[in-house]
């Protein structure tokens, strides 16, 4: 990562390719980048991210703890307005 930063744990990586992945771990981190490097996407965005879900550059889902769903636009990382963040999701 650029800048010394450090991330304690990431629980996730995807992306449409290998130029353009999406990582995210404990406190919310979000990290963007590719196979040879990431850099931080955004700040701390609160509880713990489990999954993430890179369809394009654009577009990215990531889910964690307390119901936590949110989309990557491109720009920014928001919370979803379009789906039940009461909803329990369990892959086994």
């Amino acid at each position: 990562m650029a800048g010394g930063q450090t991330v304690g744990l990431l629980n996730a990586v995807h992306g449409p390719d290998r130029d353009n992945l999406f990582a995210v771990g404990i406190d919310g981190a979000i990290l963007q980048g590719s196979v040879t490097g990431f850099q931080r996407a955004a700040g701390k965005v609160g509880d713990t991210l489990w999954g993430v879900y890179g369809v394009s550059p654009t577009v990215a889902y990531a889910v964690g703890r307390s119901g936590t769903i949110l989309v990557w636009d491109g720009t920014q990382w928001a919370p979803s307005t379009g789906a039940d963040a009461s909803a329990m999701i369990h892959v086994p």
